[in-house]
């Protein structure tokens, strides 16, 4: 019988030491392991990580509403950037427009200028002849004249010409 006393006492022992904790985690002890200040400290922890949780969050939320903020800020942007693009093409193309009608009337210009002076010089030409060949005086001068006065004209014209 004492054998069998040792017996449960041993079994008591083995028992009672698988119960007890050999750590300071409370979730890893056993049934005599109880201990009050590793929960509080477990607690203490806890609360300290959910507390650096939510700030992490809350830093992450105001970074989330700042980039928004910048997006819609560059979208702003560039939509004022394509409408300033778009009048930009709008008046490239009226000055093309512009500039094609304006060569177009320079060339005019140019072809009239040149038959002023065409005109001049032959002008010129018989006014000189008429001087050189004085058979008749009075249809001559006045031929003269007309000519001087043709050539003031057309001098007059070509100066408007040149001046557009």
């Amino acid at each position: 019988m004492q054998c069998r006393f040792v017996y449960l006492i041993l079994i008591c022992v083995f028992i009672l030491s698988g119960c007890m904790a050999s750590t300071h985690d409370p979730r890893e002890g056993g049934l005599l392991s109880y201990n009050p200040k590793a929960y509080e400290e477990r607690i203490a922890h806890r609360k300290a990580r959910k507390d650096e949780l939510e700030i992490r969050k809350m830093s992450e939320e105001k970074r989330t509403a700042n980039l928004e903020e910048q997006i819609l800020l560059k979208q702003f942007e560039r939509d004022a950037l394509a409408k300033k693009i778009t009048a930009l093409d709008s008046d490239i193309l009226q000055i093309e427009k512009l500039l094609a009608v304006a060569k177009t009337e320079t060339d005019a210009q140019k072809h009239l200028l040149w038959k002023i002076n065409t005109q001049l010089k032959k002008s010129r030409k018989d006014l000189e002849a008429a001087r050189t060949n004085p058979v008749d005086t009075k249809s001559k001068e006045n031929e003269v004249t007309r000519l001087e006065n043709e050539i003031d004209r057309l001098l007059e014209e070509a100066e408007a010409l040149s001046q557009l």
